[in-house]
């Protein structure tokens, strides 16, 4: 008898030995969904993610890609037959870099997959190992100049060239207003870095949108509600740099847009022109014009923010 009462006990512990488990298992698995479950946005489609504020991606447009792949070889195919070797890359949004984390983000793994299979006229530069999330400023979409090393190691590569940062003197201005901030009732304090020296203080500028603008940097845009248009004084259809000091007489022609502007200075170490064109605000039909392709080098280079939609751009 007392064995069998024994056994009964020790059956009646497993079965609540047995309970407790699968309860704290699924209160476990409760807290781990929640914990990752996807972030909610606020009324301005912003939230905060590892201390990044990011703006909710819309679903990847498949069409919007391919689209643009085909208008792009269409445009070399028909108007820049003289031009030198041509380039495309694609940059991805920071909250790609933190999809493991639960970000919305867009996928653009496929979106480089679409690009590769459809762009025929252009030799494709994969920029996805170049980046991190450190990599952007925290209340704004755009990469960081002083970041981009390895972006230019990645470019340098495909397109022959070296550009070393460390050879620039960086400069610091606090605080960095980005896009994302005038939505956020306490937006994080952050600096603005941007390189000076040597070459970058001798380029000079012509811009079609602002046609004060001399060199590289507009500083009354420091204390402007968006600091990263002290780049080149923001977005302009058109702007030409020209380099003295650059290390040869090759030139470039970038397709591309905001995320050019505190690229392109760098890239005038080696090229004694850089060219940056936004499609967004010209047809492409008026440059034959006004630029002169024969023999450069061209990059078409846009954010996944625009070739999720291409519509807009005039080509």
């Amino acid at each position: 008898m007392m064995k069998k009462q024994g056994k009964l006990v020790i059956c009646v512990l497993a079965v609540l030995l047995a309970a407790v488990l699968a309860l704290a298992a699924w209160a476990a698995l409760g807290s781990f969904s929640e914990e990752n479950s996807p972030p909610e946005p606020d009324e301005n489609g912003m939230y905060q993610l590892d201390g990044q504020w990011l703006e909710a991606m819309p679903e990847l447009d498949e069409d919007s890609v391919t689209s643009f792949a085909g208008r792009l070889n269409a445009y070399v195919q028909g108007s820049l037959g003289g031009a030198g070797s041509v380039y495309y890359a694609a940059i991805p949004d920071k909250s790609w870099y933190l999809a493991g984390e639960g970000a919305l983000t867009l996928d653009h793994g496929r979106l480089e997959e679409l690009l590769a299979s459809s762009v025929t006229e252009a030799e494709g530069i994969s920029l996805t190992g170049a980046l991190g999330p450190g990599d952007y400023y925290l209340t704004d979409r755009h990469w960081r100049q002083e970041r981009l090393q390895n972006v230019l190691d990645t470019l340098g590569k495909a397109m022959n060239f070296s550009v070393k940062l460390d050879s620039f003197t960086a400069e610091s201005y606090t605080p960095f207003r980005g896009n994302y901030a005038q939505h956020l009732n306490s937006p994080p304090e952050e600096s603005f870095s941007y390189l000076t020296g040597g070459l970058l203080d001798e380029i000079r500028a012509d811009s079609y949108q602002y046609p004060d603008l001399t060199g590289i940097y507009d500083r009354t845009k420091l204390e402007s509600d968006n600091t990263y248009d002290f780049f080149l004084g923001g977005v302009s259809p058109l702007v030409t740099l020209e380099s003295p000091g650059a290390a040869g007489d090759r030139e470039l022609v970038i397709f591309g847009d905001s995320y050019a502007s505190c690229l392109a200075p760098l890239l005038c170490a080696e090229y004694k022109t850089v060219t940056i064109v936004d499609l967004r605000f010209i047809f492409s039909t008026l440059l034959s014009d006004m630029v002169d392709f024969e023999g450069k080098d061209i990059l078409f280079l846009y954010s996944d923010w625009v070739l999720n939609n291409s519509a807009m751009l005039r080509f």
